[in-house]
């Protein structure tokens, strides 16, 4: 496989910036051989990485105008989708990223997810077993998560307008409910063995104590001068919070039950926040 068929992608935004010396002193420590160029995509600031290329795309533009800038500048086939707190934690195997290119190019696969927080419960993909298919019809199978997509088809499911991730999730969110059920289209593949040790390490911009404490664990330096720690009370909030969209998403009745509770699912979330002014 050319090595010249694969670009790493972060996408970021300048109030996120007090994250990059983490992710990238993770990066490096953790994919050394890592033999594909590195793009930073944000607003305006430097990379504290030399060797990163940044595209800046001003200062107003939101997550889809940053990700399909950045995209357009990439000569690449495929793109590797990170966030900047999506922080390596184990060895990244380059041969495995090449086998899952190899397998994109001949099966004319488009998206590779290779992280999800809930389990993905649907059949084999019978070319690699170790996978499994993402059903056209399955709520939240394609999402903003660490992936690896064919970049022609990232770019026209983004299409134009300047707007938030939360916006792409929910259109893809309403594909989903519009796609047949029980067919056997299917949108992509996905490994559920987190194949890049992915340490997902913030929400609502707080870092997760758990994730703090796991990449100090692993003598990652991790500054929360610059950003807080959630705190106990509001952390326990989230894990129930989580635990009951995970719940609201096995049937109807549960999530009748668990909307009444507070416990917001997924799906709701993101529709909810479709017209939210955000430059996340």
């Amino acid at each position: 496989m050319d090595k010249k068929e694969l670009t790493i992608l972060v996408v970021s935004y300048d109030g996120y910036s007090d994250m990059w010396p983490g992710f990238f002193a993770c990066f490096r420590k953790y994919w050394p051989d890592c033999p594909y160029e590195l793009v930073l995509a944000n607003n305006q600031k430097q990379c504290p990485d030399p060797d990163v290329r940044v595209v800046n795309c001003g200062e107003t533009a939101q997550w889809s105008t940053r990700t399909r800038t950045a995209l357009e500048q990439i000569r690449t086939k495929y793109v590797c989708f990170l966030l900047e707190d999506f922080f390596l934690s184990g060895q990244v195997s380059t041969a495995y990223m090449e086998q899952a290119l190899e397998l994109m190019r001949t099966e004319k696969i488009d998206y590779y997810k290779l992280l999800s927080f809930s389990r993905i419960n649907t059949p084999s993909y019978e070319k690699n077993p170790a996978l499994r298919i993402i059903p056209a019809d399955l709520p939240y199978g394609v999402s903003l998560l660490a992936a690896i997509w064919e970049r022609e088809h990232f770019l026209s499911l983004i299409g134009d307008g300047d707007y938030n991730p939360w916006l792409f999730e929910a259109r893809r969110i309403e594909e989903a409910k519009l796609a047949p059920r029980n067919n056997d289209t299917m949108v992509g593949v996905f490994d559920p063995a987190n194949p890049l040790h992915i340490c997902h390490m913030a929400v609502q911009g707080k870092y997760l104590p758990d994730a703090v404490r796991k990449m100090r664990g692993l003598g990652v330096d991790v500054d929360t001068r610059s950003r807080p720690v959630m705190a106990g009370k509001e952390y326990l909030k989230y894990r129930m919070k989580k635990l009951g969209a995970s719940l609201a998403g096995k049937s109807p009745f549960i999530k009748k039950i668990a909307l009444k509770l507070g416990f917001e699912s997924v799906s709701d979330r993101s529709l909810a926040a479709v017209n939210t002014k955000t430059n996340a």
